[in-house]
């Protein structure tokens, strides 16, 4: 199992943040043909779309950290999937969005 972390403003604008979302944009892609070549093999790619995680990096974007995600919410999210992968016989989870319950507000995103 192959697990790419990715970001969720590949999908949505953040003023400021286009070379970023470009390089995610590309391990979006990267992710999605990587799986598509070596499936048949048995490797499954996981691309993960991260919301507002409270990290320094995200400081910028949102100073509401009570309304982000933890790094932690985020590894128990993934260890959760990957069993959830290694258990099945033909399971392959390609895409796995994670986002806040209570969403940060980014000034500048468009919806």
């Amino acid at each position: 199992i192959v697990v790419n972390i990715g970001s969720y403003s590949v999908e949505k604008y953040v003023p400021g943040n286009i070379a970023y979302a470009a390089s995610k944009g590309s391990l979006k892609t990267f992710s999605e043909d990587l799986l598509c070549e070596y499936r048949t093999s048995g490797i499954c790619v996981t691309y993960v779309s991260l919301g507002s995680v409270n990290t320094g990096f995200s400081k910028r974007f949102s100073a509401n950290a009570d309304l982000k995600l933890t790094p932690v919410d985020v590894a128990e999210a993934i260890a959760s999937a990957t069993e959830v992968m290694l258990g099945a016989k033909n399971l392959c989870i390609s895409h796995l969005e994670l986002r806040s319950s209570t969403p940060a507000e980014s000034p500048g995103v468009k919806e």
